[in-house]
């Protein structure tokens, strides 16, 4: 499954004059979306995006689209195993070499 972020919804989503081009992310969501990928949303992704919408008309009809994705929630589970991650990562990058100037 490929997990959508904020930043790609709001300008798949977000308002654009006639006259813009698609971003080129966009037309890539496009394609995924035309050729049945498995995709989804996390749910504080959900929580953000429909956050910035600012009259009930657009909200709604961001809903409506955003509903035929899945949503994905993390358990706490996931939010200690992402902890644990990060703090691997962090461990090695402080044990690697740093380059001289």
């Amino acid at each position: 499954m490929i997990l959508l972020d904020t930043s790609l919804l709001i300008l798949a989503y977000g308002r654009r004059g006639r006259n813009e081009a698609e971003p080129p992310p966009v037309t890539m969501l496009r394609r995924l979306i035309v050729s049945g990928a498995s995709l989804g949303i996390p749910a504080i992704v959900l929580q953000e995006v429909l956050a910035g919408v600012r009259s009930q008309t657009h909200f709604e009809q961001l809903r409506s689209h955003l509903a035929a994705f899945r949503i994905v929630t993390a358990t706490p589970e996931h939010h200690v195993e992402a902890a644990r991650i990060t703090a691997a990562c962090t461990a090695k990058k402080s044990l690697a070499p740093r380059p001289r100037p």
